[in-house]
């Protein structure tokens, strides 16, 4: 274990968005994390160098006083292997894949994201050192004019249900097939005068509160540019609460708690595979 790279941190559960608390790993394995309310968190922990991290996750209730000898294990993560597809319909294939990269994000958007892992010339990929827990498997970087469809292991899609990683071991043959048939909505934001307005950020959420959660693919913002027009592209096939926001802070509209003070002034919109929706908003300013 490498101190310079090794850190603790615990991270409120739901209904405390974004609170984190973190402290370094000693030379000596010891760490302490100052000022943590009382509560009940995740404890986890990164170590080891940038080519061999290890990681640790447990859970930890704090109550009234000082939580001491909190031992932790670290294990090296496990391995997600497999290839990327694409279904064409109207663009021709990709002659060039390498720009994908495959990451592997916790399901409950907690620290410790893991790197990416490149795809290869051939399309296949190997991705080594995920952390214990579940998972999502998503991809950055895909060709222009394509988004991601569905993840497939052992023919049964979990493109929006996480997985369990548990340290050593290997996930193999996971398929990543990718559309050329987008959703897009777009449109403009306006005054009741016809200005552009710029300084809001405009929200599409599913309406099916499940999907309400981190990470998830069914939730997409759009900032207007400087003629007040948005485009929301690649969001999933469903119906979705289309609203203009003015969060407190970068990713607030992950929680159910903000999404549900949104659709009450929200329209309502369904989307089908290419389907493109034009949504124009009016603001009383």
């Amino acid at each position: 274990m490498a101190p310079e790279d090794s850190s603790a941190a615990a991270g409120g559960g739901r209904g405390q968005f974004g609170l984190n608390y973190a402290g370094r790993i000693q030379w000596d394995g010891s760490f302490s994390i100052a000022n943590v309310p009382p509560g009940r968190y995740t404890l986890r922990a990164r170590g080891g160098d940038g080519d061999r991290p290890q990681y640790a996750q447990q859970p930890l209730t704090v109550a009234g006083g000082d939580v001491s000898n909190v031992a932790v294990l670290l294990a090296a993560g496990g391995t997600i292997a497999g290839s990327v597809k694409f279904e064409a319909t109207q663009l021709p294939l990709p002659g060039d894949v390498t720009q994908i990269r495959i990451t592997a994000p916790p399901a409950d958007g907690g620290q410790f994201a893991t790197s990416t892992a490149r795809v290869e010339r051939d399309g296949q990929f190997t991705f080594d050192g995920v952390p214990d827990g579940q998972r999502f498997i998503r991809a950055g970087g895909a060709p222009r004019g394509w988004s991601l469809k569905s993840v497939t292991i052992g023919g049964r899609d979990v493109v929006d249900t996480p997985i369990q990683v548990r340290s050593g071991q290997t996930i193999s043959n996971v398929m990543l097939l990718f559309t050329d048939r987008q959703t897009q909505i777009s449109g403009t934001v306006m005054t009741q005068q016809g200005a552009a307005v710029t300084d809001y950020t405009v929200l599409a959420f599913p309406v099916d509160e499940t999907l309400w959660r981190p990470q998830s693919r069914h939730i997409m913002t759009a900032r207007p540019d400087q003629n007040g027009k948005y485009q929301i592209l690649g969001l999933p096939p469903a119906e979705y609460y289309v609203a203009v926001v003015d969060p407190a802070e970068q990713g607030e509209w992950f929680e159910p708690a903000f999404l549900d003070q949104q659709r009450q002034a929200a329209a309502r919109l369904g989307l089908t595979e290419g389907d493109a929706k034009t949504h124009d908003f009016r603001i009383a300013k």
